[in-house]
């Protein structure tokens, strides 16, 4: 079969490369902080003393997109962090604008996802595989697994049960306080 390729080889030839966002700014990373070999950190990051981003983490922000990772933050393995350009959350103590905002001693868990625009405050903990996109999460916040918080404002010390879809407001002022068990 001269002349002729096979169906593997063809498709592999036709193939075609896929362009990479063009990204206008590098990472800062603190030098206390402990940043796996195996995550992807990319574009206007900064990633603040004592913090934690696990092997399998990706925290990418597109141009004209930010992401601050705070103070002995937590991001556990395979939490993806995504900032694009386009609506974002202000920092309480310096009123500069974000992206994506995820506060002091906060821990994301294993498979979350972070969708800009998002603000997660102080002391708060998100739970295995939820989904944070469009909100606001106040200090001291905890999210149990497999939620999705889109388009609310949660107050601070609020729990969001595991299995949750909230998505409204009214939903959100609803929120029980979190318990020690809860903790």
């Amino acid at each position: 079969m001269v002349g002729k390729r096979s169906a593997s080889s063809a498709a592999h030839a036709s193939a075609v490369a896929i362009p990479r966002l063009t990204l206008s700014a590098s990472p800062q990373v603190s030098s206390s902080a402990d940043v796996h070999e195996f995550s992807l950190i990319e574009g206007d990051i900064r990633i603040e003393s004592g913090a934690m981003v696990a092997p399998g983490t990706a925290v990418t922000a597109e141009q004209g997109a930010s992401v601050v990772v705070g103070k002995r933050c937590s991001l556990l393995p395979g939490v993806v962090v995504e900032a694009i350009a386009g609506p974002q959350v202000i920092e309480p103590d310096s009123a500069k604008a974000y992206s994506v905002y995820l506060g002091d001693r906060s821990v994301i868990a294993h498979k979350s996802l972070i969708h800009s625009p998002a603000f997660i405050g102080k002391d708060c903990f998100i739970g295995f595989r939820s989904t944070i996109f469009n909100a606001r999460l106040g200090e001291g916040c905890v999210v149990l697994m497999h939620a999705l918080v889109q388009d609310v404002e949660i107050p601070p010390g609020r729990c969001v049960p595991s299995g949750a879809v909230l998505n409204s407001q009214h939903q959100a002022d609803q929120l029980p306080k979190v318990r020690p068990e809860d903790l």
